[in-house]
Parts: C-alpha cells; sequence; structure tokens
C-alpha cells in the first residue's frame, strides 16, 4: 500500500513542473479534439468529399498566360537545337584579345568547345611566334 502522504507530495511536484502542464495541456487538447470530431468534420469517416477529388487537375486549372517575353519550353528547346545543329567551325577563329607576350590577336582553339568550370571557358593561342596558351571566360 502507498503512503498518503508520499502520493501528496508526488502530486505536489508535479503540479510544480512545467513540463508536466504542457503535457497536460497537449493531451488533453487532443482528447478534445477526438470528441469534437462528429461536430467539426463535414463527412463521416468513410465518405468522401466528392467524386474523383484525388483526380489531377484540368488542363484549364493548370494552365496559367505567359507572360511577356518568355518562351515555352518547346521553343526553347527548338532554338537550342537550331543553334548546336549547326555546324561547328572548325578552324581557330580570332577573338580580339591581345596576346600578353607579344600583343598579337589571339585565337579560340576550336571555338564550338567550352571547357567545363565555373564559369565555363574557352581556350585560346597566339599563332606567332611566342607559342602563348591560355584560357578565357566563354
Amino acid at each position: 500500500m502507498v503512503d498518503v502522504s508520499s502520493q501528496s507530495r508526488a502530486w505536489k511536484r508535479l503540479s510544480r513542473s512545467r513540463s508536466a502542464w504542457i503535457g497536460t495541456t497537449i493531451v488533453l487538447a487532443l482528447v478534445l479534439m477526438a470528441l469534437a470530431a462528429d461536430w467539426v468534420s463535414p463527412y463521416g469517416p468513410q465518405e468522401r468529399a466528392a467524386v474523383g477529388s484525388h483526380a489531377a487537375p484540368s488542363a484549364e486549372k493548370r494552365r496559367r498566360p505567359r507572360r511577356a517575353g518568355l518562351m515555352t519550353l518547346d521553343e526553347w528547346n527548338a532554338e537550342r537545337k537550331a543553334i548546336w545543329s549547326r555546324p561547328s567551325p572548325s578552324d581557330d577563329e580570332p577573338n580580339g584579345i591581345a596576346c600578353p607576350h607579344c600583343g598579337e590577336e589571339t585565337l579560340d582553339r576550336s571555338p564550338g568547345k567550352m571547357l567545363d568550370g565555373s564559369p565555363p571557358r574557352m581556350e585560346i593561342h597566339c599563332n606567332s611566334e611566342c607559342g602563348f596558351v591560355g584560357r578565357r571566360i566563354a
């Protein structure tokens, strides 16, 4: 048998504990929500709100007007495909950058190819006798 004085001491200690009051409040709130569920919910546990409520949105709801100046994905892909389907020039192209060694104009090596990195780069070289090879930001 439990001593009455130990029960009262335990109750006093529990009633002074902040975490005990928070836990009791949460449990009571959950019990009250469960008891009031029949009055709060418009549908019973076995009813559905509407037929097809889990269906995907219709096409009218998904389509939004396009903002001015923006392309659709198909237009963007078609444009990129046209750009990348062009034959890439195999000859080196002058780029208007002066060689740091001799001052002559440098050339882009393989102008259709970029080197990986952030930012992407292109390899350049000098066509004169100095033999400079470097990289520029693409």
